[in-house]
């Protein structure tokens, strides 16, 4: 919703009365803004010494980029639905490459929480990729080794 916020799309009392329209709004909204104007209203919404869920603006823009227009409305659209729901299961790692953007979530023992069971399938729903990564300890014994 801060977000949506900072760009003059409503307030919160438009939000309670009418978030369908509001949502589809917001996703028109990032579906058509220019990088120019996607960065300037990060900016306002997160002035210096704040970001959004610890994403500085360099790397919400390098996200800008990778996905592209379409691609990030419908990523925010899965999300924005409630964001801090999502902040639970949030994968471990964001990689952006010149031609790749994915979410990797790192794996030792444990198994997905529910958090991750929702939110995962919430980010492949909007055309991202996931991948689950099971690691394993090396032996110390034998760490030089192979």
């Amino acid at each position: 919703m801060p977000l949506a916020i900072g760009l003059g799309l409503f307030d919160f009392e438009d939000f309670v009365k009418d978030h369908t329209k509001i949502m589809d709004d917001l996703k028109e909204t990032i579906a058509t803004v220019t990088r120019n104007e996607f960065q300037r209203n990060y900016r306002t919404l997160f002035p210096k010494g704040y970001c959004w869920f610890g994403a500085e603006e360099k790397f919400v823009t390098q996200i800008f980029d990778s996905l592209g227009n379409e691609r990030l409305a419908q990523f925010f659209g899965a999300i924005l639905v409630d964001p801090y729901a999502f902040s639970q299961g949030w994968p471990d790692l964001t990689v952006i490459g010149d031609d790749d953007f994915q979410f990797v979530e790192v794996k030792e023992k444990d198994k997905l929480t529910i958090s991750q069971l929702i939110t995962i399938p919430a980010i492949k729903a909007a055309n991202i990729p996931v991948k689950v990564l099971q690691v394993s300890r090396r032996d110390e014994g034998n760490a030089g080794s192979k």
